[in-house]
């Protein structure tokens, strides 16, 4: 199962957001730039053997970690109960 405080470690721990820190609320929202999105992806789908294809996902996927870690369950086909 993938928890939401596994999405947060994988964004705080990546140094690419460095007004991040163990404080940071799911739902706060995150900034990310080109490199950043792409980094992410690559280190979500390796993690979790999900595929992502950036060229047609929807960029509020990763507006928050609450939001990846959605997008995550839904890939995995645990998005729903």
């Amino acid at each position: 199962m993938v928890h939401i405080a596994d999405i947060k470690s994988i964004v705080i721990e990546s140094g690419l957001f460095q007004t991040l820190d163990e404080q940071v609320e799911s739902d706060m929202p995150l900034q990310l730039d080109s490199f950043s999105l792409i980094w992410l992806i690559e280190q979500l789908e390796s993690r979790y053997r999900i595929s992502i294809d950036y060229r047609t996902l929807d960029l509020e996927h990763f507006s928050t970690i609450r939001r990846i870690h959605q997008l995550v369950l839904d890939k995995l086909g645990a998005g729903q109960p």
